[in-house]
């Protein structure tokens, strides 16, 4: 549903050229050998750390339903079932990274799947994340989309918050993407309610965690998702990185 276009698929683009900014800019800082990615309940979708696998050791993504789990593990083992991923993957190597040929991309994909592990997750268990991670084991936690449409209230999401940064080292980065201001989002035919958030309020959520915010990028929605919101209400797509002072 929404991820079968992928020329038309302008907020995957918004966040596929930022993710790429990130791991050009701060990948330095840290050392490749060691460093770990954890992806939050990211459900079916590899997307997020396309960029990040020549920068990290390992990439853990986190999925709460069985059903995501196993469709990134058919992904991982290169299933004739999983979804084809190879367009975004693709799109992400030559044209947002810069490096052409088919050869980069696929060089891609298997590197990804090496660094892939895949595990459940919770954002209300006391450990987030199944089996349970020792805290400070990340150097990158990205989450897109995913505690706005599980939290009931803004004090579960900043108690989640303080759960994830505790599981980033000292020094370490975490990425929020959100549709700000988004009280529903639709999945088929079944529509969800969703926790409305300004990026104010997931600026201070961060910073009462420990962190500071480096930046935030918005990409407002077209005047058509205003008049005649369809598949979800956000006013704006939201890009913030933050990092653990403490």
């Amino acid at each position: 549903m929404y991820y079968s276009d992928q020329e038309k698929a302008e907020f995957i683009n918004f966040r596929s050229r930022l993710f790429n900014e990130f791991f050009k800019k701060y990948s330095p800082k840290w050392d490749r050998k060691n460093a770990r990615l954890l992806d939050f309940s990211g459900g079916p979708v590899i997307l997020d750390y396309v960029s990040a696998a020549p920068h990290v050791s390992e990439i853990v993504h986190s999925a709460y339903k069985e059903d995501e789990r196993k469709e990134i593990e058919l992904w991982k083992n290169d299933n004739k079932d999983a979804h084809d991923w190879s367009p975004y993957v693709k799109y992400v190597v030559n044209e947002i990274e810069g490096l052409k040929g088919d050869a980069a991309w696929q060089e891609r994909v298997a590197l990804l799947r090496s660094k892939l592990k895949v595990v459940s997750c919770n954002v209300y268990n006391e450990h987030p994340i199944t089996p349970t991670e020792d805290e400070n084991s990340f150097s990158i936690i990205c989450t897109t989309n995913a505690l706005e449409a599980a939290c009931k209230t803004y004090e579960d999401f900043k108690g989640i918050m303080k759960k994830l940064v505790k599981m980033l080292r000292l020094g370490g980065y975490i990425i929020i993407v959100f549709d700000e201001e988004e009280t529903f989002y639709c999945v088929m035919e079944s529509k969800w309610a969703n926790l409305t958030l300004s990026l104010a309020q997931v600026q201070e959520a961060v910073e009462e965690a420990g962190c500071v915010v480096l930046m935030s990028e918005r990409d407002p929605m077209p005047i058509e998702c205003f008049e005649n919101p369809i598949l979800f209400d956000g006013k704006a797509h939201v890009f913030l990185v933050a990092y653990k002072v403490k």
